[in-house]
């Protein structure tokens, strides 16, 4: 186990989008990763009807295809519980700069406490590694995710795959506290939390 210890207040963030330009979010899922537990059951999860329709060559990645969502809510419907979900948290996710940016779009007062990048950790702690893809970091660290969690690139799925490969990352590297995490995680455009106290995120 690693001697991190991680605070409570921490969330495993991935969303799939349209393809767009910009993009739409289509599904958007949030995993609780408190004290660096990952609880199966503790993930919130929407799949989402886009005001643009999904391109073919992205659902022939996610999987999610314009059919799937005919008849989902749209964002408005699920942004307050997005909004609560995320607020007061730390949020990690793989190439966490795409999640920001989406994120950042589609809640204009978006300002969250802090955004740890799993994809910036592993370069961070294994630079001659070939790969630093959620794929290749799986198998680095003999990862098997359970065949109830759903299809890869779906973000129900990829949710609990970055939260794994979190817990690998931090069994692998030399910190010995977050706020030495961070350093190493944090990209330096994005917000990192440290030294900060926001009394509101939203």
């Amino acid at each position: 186990m690693s001697s991190i210890l991680v605070p409570e207040n921490v969330v495993i963030v991935d969303v799939e989008g349209n393809g767009q330009s910009p993009p739409d979010i289509v599904e958007i899922a949030i995993l609780q990763f408190g004290n660096g537990i990952v609880e199966f059951g503790n993930c919130k999860n929407w799949l989402l009807k886009p005001p643009k329709t999904i391109l073919r060559r992205v659902s022939e990645i996610h999987g999610i295809t314009n059919k799937m969502v005919a008849n989902c809510q749209c964002w408005d419907d699920i942004k307050a519980e997005v909004i609560d979900a995320l607020k007061d948290n730390w949020i990690v996710a793989h190439n966490a700069r795409v999640e920001y940016d989406v994120l950042c779009r589609h809640l204009p007062n978006f300002e969250p406490f802090g955004f740890i990048d799993t994809l910036r950790f592993s370069r961070t702690i294994s630079p001659t590694q070939s790969s630093h893809s959620l794929d290749s970091l799986l198998d680095h660290f003999s990862i098997v995710l359970p065949d109830t969690l759903g299809p890869r690139h779906r973000a129900s799925c990829d949710v609990f795959a970055t939260a794994l490969v979190f817990q690998a990352l931090m069994r692998e590297s030399v910190c010995h506290s977050w706020e030495g995490l961070c350093k190493l995680a944090c990209d330096p455009k994005l917000p990192s939390g440290l030294g900060v106290r926001q009394e509101k995120l939203f």
